[in-house]
């Protein structure tokens, strides 16, 4: 498969996914928040079909693992942790110039690299997913909510995170965590045997040029 054919399927899968998993969960759960009657949350719910009235009956939360992994509606108007709240122009100047990277990059890579061309194609779903959400309604849908109930794990997540529930998050982190993970794994694990193999290429060339000239 070629580089921007496999970079484009995997890209588009990822975006799909995440913008559908929003809206699904933007229609059939209520939002968690202090003041969910908010205009832009409204006029959003207007925009996909849903009146207030029906909101405000949808479950709060839908339980996947018991006191594990739950699916919630939040809006966030920052970033991570919910910093940089209604920052929209840093965002902005982000997106940009992690585009712009991202697609130096992927010229840069060789025809063959998968492996990176998948870790770019995930780093770029994540951007423009949430992307898109903070184009039209000035915040970004989560959704994916860990916790947890251990009265053994509890205190520990307490001291580090000041709370029993890593921050909600959507598909478009988990792609942007998952292709970092993948960089990483490339260049601590992966970038030597690639070298070496190119290196032993190269010899092959050299020493297939040798025989030649000699016969």
């Amino acid at each position: 498969m070629k580089k921007n054919s496999l970079f484009g399927i995997v890209f588009v899968l990822a975006t799909i996914l995440d913008q559908v998993s929003k809206i699904w969960v933007t229609k059939n759960i209520q939002r968690l928040v202090r003041y969910p009657d908010s205009e832009k949350h409204l006029n959003f719910l207007e925009k996909i079909g849903v009146s207030p009235e029906e909101a405000k009956s949808f479950p709060t939360e839908i339980s996947v693992i018991d006191g594990f992994f739950s699916i919630v509606h939040t809006q966030n108007e920052g970033a991570a942790f919910g910093i940089m709240q209604g920052q929209m122009w840093i965002f902005a100047v982000f997106t940009i110039i992690a585009l712009g990277v991202i697609i130096w990059t992927l010229r840069e890579l060789p025809e063959d690299e998968r492996f990176q061309n998948i870790a770019l194609a995930l780093l770029t779903s994540g951007t423009i997913g949430n992307g898109i959400d903070r184009m039209h309604k000035q915040s970004v849908t989560d959704l994916l909510h860990v916790y947890s109930e251990n009265p053994k794990v509890t205190p520990i997540l307490i001291e580090i995170l000041g709370s029993t529930a890593w921050p909600s998050f959507n598909v478009a982190d988990a792609a942007i965590v998952v292709g970092m993970i993948m960089f990483g794994i490339f260049y601590l694990f992966l970038e030597k045997d690639v070298e070496d193999g190119e290196e032993e290429d190269v010899e092959d060339v050299e020493q297939g040029e040798t025989v030649k000239d000699l016969s």
